[in-house]
């Protein structure tokens, strides 16, 4: 039986300073970041391989680097494929464009999770189509997790071989959400809401790969503004200095 909970992360307060981001506060401060994917640097997004950065409004992003340190990077080879390079989009920060009839994704190959009870992941996105199933992260392969606003409801959802609703809905706008999957529970996250399914998921295959913006069949249609990935089971402390972090950054 699904189990229905709510806890809240505090006030979280507007933006002061540069982007109203505390430079004390970034995803490096806590341990077991294996991939961090921020959009908004244009120092590690490239055109290619790695040698040329982007530059203008509407390149075509082949590669983001990994800012965790572990050169987890996200890559699309596939020129068509690749989402665009947006800028002054929101809060005067850079994104990634995707479009899901286009499959624009990246790949991130190796480095990623593999224990199914210690996943952690966060993203800044907004969906442009809300009654779409937009698939925001992909851990794994086959039916293993991944988070992604259900069809029709745009409520966000994790998946496991079977849909596991939560009833936090996707307000159309940029957003902080997120999972934590762990040994006992899984928990959803939307910006200082949470909701617990009150167990833990079906073990999924875990290959240290993941896929950002697309799981085989569905894809994203949207903005992306920053992703990261951890390989453990996040505090609720923890969480929420994350949560601020990027509420903060993006204005949302």
């Amino acid at each position: 039986m699904v189990r229905l909970i709510h806890q809240s992360f505090g006030v979280l307060h507007r933006p002061q300073g540069m982007f109203g981001c505390n430079p004390g506060i970034t995803p490096l401060n806590i341990s077991g970041l294996q991939g961090w994917y921020d959009f908004s640097d244009a120092t590690t997004l490239y055109t290619d391989a790695g040698s040329t950065l982007v530059s203008s409004d509407g390149d075509l992003i082949y590669q983001a680097n990994d800012k965790s340190g572990n050169g987890n990077n996200a890559v699309q080879a596939t020129q068509a494929n690749r989402p665009v390079y947006k800028v002054n989009i929101q809060n005067g920060l850079s994104i990634a464009r995707l479009d899901a009839v286009a499959e624009q994704y990246w790949t991130v190959s190796s480095g990623m999770p593999t224990d199914n009870n210690s996943i952690t992941a966060f993203l800044v996105s907004k969906s442009d189509v809300p009654d779409s199933q937009d698939v925001h992260l992909h851990v794994g392969t086959g039916a293993a997790k991944f988070l992604y606003q259900h069809r029709s409801t745009t409520f966000y959802a994790i998946y496991d071989g079977t849909a596991h609703e939560s009833d936090l809905a996707a307000t159309g706008n940029f957003e902080v959400h997120g999972i934590r999957s762990g040994a006992s529970d899984c928990h959803i996250y939307l910006e200082n809401q949470s909701w617990a399914k009150g167990s833990a998921l079906a073990a999924g295959t875990h290959n240290g790969a993941a896929d950002i913006g697309r799981y085989p069949s569905y894809g994203f249609d949207g903005d992306i503004g920053e992703v990261v990935i951890y390989n453990t089971i996040l505090t609720d402390v923890e969480i929420s200095k994350l949560i601020k972090y990027f509420r903060r950054k993006w204005n949302t």
